[in-house]
């Protein structure tokens, strides 16, 4: 069989690491590989290294890149088995670190791995009105509550001194519609409201964020999709799969990505993508899940743990249409 020392020359470079020109093939010298840089015609969601705590009803508490994530709270194996737990991803392993200082479920989230923000919550089946904040190492509350108590995964974007929240459950039969702003110390009523929303995705910023889909006007599955533009919210494109709930996504408004969920019965790996205006499908994940952990964007994501049924501690990784991808190649 041919080997790198019988064809190398000006063609084949060898090399410990990509150059990130697409189409050449070079010699990976630190594991004796030939490699092809390409990139992808369509997402693909590859497996990652797992939470060191297994859990679910994560799926609006998560912020971060594919490359600093950030997974807090949940619980382990029911609503009674909340946990406090925070770990930090970057981009291979998740480590544990100080423990969030309330313990609470399906909370809404905005920010980074290093200035969060966590809103709202379960820790029974009512809903409360606790703000946390975190600095990348240590959790404090803060002490402007919300307005309206909301959990069961509300309307969540932004950054930790510029949030929204929207949307969210009250049981037993309060849909909240209140849009409301954080200013990094207090939370400030919107004049306009939102559908009914809760279980669904959502991301952006205060100006420019979306929501789609879950409980929606009368509470059942649904797909629509809406925009805010910084004062009201407008009707956008439905997603393309069937209705879900409980799923991962996250990202800008122009750029965003959802994955996995609750279709009852069963849950779906399904995953799509949303450039402000329609969803486009993409790669499946591994393993489908529900209530998981999830941060990035439509071009390069994160999602992790969540209920399959149980609770599950694999992570993924998408990588976008279009991105840069290096391809091992062997013969045949």
């Amino acid at each position: 069989m041919t080997d790198y020392r019988t064809i190398k020359g000006a063609a084949v470079q060898s090399r410990t690491s990509t150059s990130g020109i697409s189409g050449e093939i070079w010699y990976d010298s630190s594991n004796g590989a030939f490699k092809l840089n390409t990139v992808t015609t369509s997402g693909v969601w590859t497996s990652g290294n797992s939470l060191n705590t297994a859990r679910q009803s994560m799926f609006t508490a998560t912020v971060g890149t594919q490359t600093a994530g950030l997974a807090a709270g949940g619980y382990l194996s029911g609503p009674a088995s909340r946990s406090n737990a925070t770990e930090h991803y970057d981009g291979t392993n998740w480590t544990s670190v100080n423990n969030v200082n309330v313990t609470l479920s399906s909370r809404g989230s905005a920010g980074t791995q290093g200035a969060a923000l966590l809103f709202g919550g379960n820790p029974t089946p009512a809903t409360v009105t606790t703000t946390s904040e975190y600095d990348g190492t240590n959790w404090s509350t803060s002490p402007g509550s919300l307005n309206n108590a909301r959990g069961y995964g509300p309307i969540a974007a932004g950054t930790q001194t510029a949030a929204l929240a929207g949307g969210g459950y009250n049981p037993p039969v309060t849909f909240v519609t209140a849009v409301e702003y954080y200013d990094g110390s207090c939370w400030t009523v919107q004049p306009n409201t939102n559908p009914n929303n809760y279980a669904g995705q959502s991301g952006g910023t205060q100006g420019a964020a979306w929501f789609v889909g879950a409980g929606g006007v009368g509470a059942s599955g649904n797909t629509e999709a809406y925009n805010w533009n910084g004062t009201s919210w407008s009707a956008s494109g439905n997603y393309n799969d069937t209705s879900r709930v409980n799923f991962a996504g996250g990202g800008p408004q122009t750029n965003a990505f959802i994955a996995g969920g609750d279709q009852d019965p069963g849950f779906t790996a399904n995953g799509e993508l949303y450039d402000g205006t329609s969803w486009t499908t993409t790669g499946d994940l591994n393993t489908a899940r529900t209530y998981g952990a999830s941060g990035g964007d439509g071009t390069s994501a994160l999602a992790a743990g969540g209920g399959a049924p149980g609770s599950q501690s694999a992570s993924e990784e998408f990588t976008g249409p279009g991105a840069p991808t290096v391809l091992t190649l062997t013969t045949s």
